[in-house]
């Protein structure tokens, strides 16, 4: 069962190449707006919610949501995602793109450490 962080008061709002935490009934920002180079495709927070993943073009990007620091470095993928979930026991993101090898078309799994 997948288990989604949700703490009732805030959502992660995603406009264009802009993301944000807002309040849920107010629309008021909980955060600044992070802003990226290239369409944000994906943005998810972890379960925890110390931690916000976000995929922009093929970039993946881990922030620290209380500071909005950069957690590790940029992670480029070959591909635009197809598919993305969190582990429930663990601060991991896995993350599928797609590829073909010869005629036949595959995923790829990308494990990655929100931490």
């Amino acid at each position: 069962t997948r288990t989604q962080h949700y703490d009732g008061r805030s959502l992660v709002a995603v406009d264009g190449h802009r993301v944000q935490l807002r309040e849920v009934f107010s629309d008021a920002p909980l955060s600044p707006a992070w802003q990226f180079p290239d369409p944000v495709r994906l943005a998810e927070r972890s379960h925890d919610g110390r931690r916000l993943a976000v995929v922009a073009g093929r970039t993946l990007r881990v922030l620290d949501t209380a500071t909005g620091a950069l957690v590790g470095s940029p992670i480029v993928l070959p591909q635009s995602p197809l598919r993305a979930d969190q582990a429930a026991a663990a601060p991991v993101l896995v993350l599928t793109t797609g590829e073909y090898v010869g005629d036949r078309f595959r995923e790829r799994i990308h494990v990655v450490d929100l931490e």
